[in-house]
């Protein structure tokens, strides 16, 4: 297992939780961490960046 692959595994385990309902697994860390990311660089609320990450391949 290469340290980068640990270190997203780590990533995962610790803040995975705080992005999961009870219900159904969580979403995947990264991209919860990217679109909180995005949102705050470019001011904007939740739905116009989920928008433009799916209209945009650059931001997959």
């Amino acid at each position: 297992m290469t340290v980068r692959i640990f270190l997203l595994y780590l990533f995962d385990q610790r803040f995975g939780r705080l992005f999961a309902d009870n219900k159904r697994p969580s979403l995947p860390t990264r991209l919860m961490v990217g679109l909180h990311y995005l949102k705050h660089a470019f001011s904007e609320s939740e739905k116009p960046v989920v928008v433009r990450l799916l209209e945009n391949p650059y931001w997959q």
